[in-house]
Formats: structure tokens, sequence, C-alpha cells
């Protein structure tokens, strides 16, 4: 084989490695915006069960934004809400101790519009 044929394979495959790239990361978008919409729409849903008095453990918008208090650690994510954002702890002096590491906010296993929770922590919808 020549430099010339070894030279043309090599960048063939480097086309079919930027091209499987480029469709991984097109799955991996469309995935997230499926998830995204899934979760506007069963928000929307929530809503309007809410608004139409069959929010059942919550029986008005105020009773879920007191849910979503203690569910929602982001700053934006709290202001769209109107919460407070969650104060970090404050750094200790050189004097003191330092503070024991704050646990990791555990993470909510995601939920089906059912109410059940899905194995794996993934979207269980295709």
């Amino acid at each position: 084989m020549t430099p010339e044929q070894i030279e043309e394979k090599q960048r063939k495959a480097a086309e079919a490695r930027a091209r499987a790239e480029r469709l991984a990361k097109q799955a991996s978008e469309a995935a997230r915006k499926a998830d995204t919409k899934r979760k506007l729409l069963a928000g929307a849903y929530l809503f309007h069960e809410i608004e139409n008095g069959r929010g059942g453990r919550w029986s008005s918008i105020d009773d879920l934004v007191k849910g979503l208090d203690g569910f929602l650690s982001r700053k934006a994510d709290r202001a769209v809400y109107g919460l407070p954002p969650i104060e970090d702890e404050k750094q200790p002096s050189s004097e003191q101790e330092p503070a024991a590491p704050a646990e990791p906010r555990r993470r909510h296993a995601p939920v089906d519009l059912d109410g059940s929770t899905t194995p794996g922590g993934g979207a269980s919808r295709p």
C-alpha cells in the first residue's frame, strides 16, 4: 500500500469518526429536548389539575411551591417561583475548626406521570 493510500484511509476513518460523534451528539440533544418537553407537559398538567381542584396532595399552587422549596437548589430555578436562594455555608474563620463538609443534596428519582419511579434513573418513555 502506498503512503497516499494510507493517508486516504486515515482521512476516511477520521471523517467516519467525526460523523459518528455528530450523530451521537444529535441523539443526546434530541433525548434531552424530549425529556425537557415531558417535564414541561407534566408540569402544565399538574398546574391544570391544581387550578381545577384535583391537585391531590397539592390543594393550591402555594402548596406546590412549598414542596418545591425543599426540592429546588439552583438559584435561577428557585427565583422562578419567588423562592429565596439557599445560602451557602459561611467560610470558617482561621480561629475555628473547619466545618464538616455538607452532605450532598439528594436527587429525587425520576417519576413517571403515573407516580412510579423509573428504575435506573432514566426516562422510561421511548
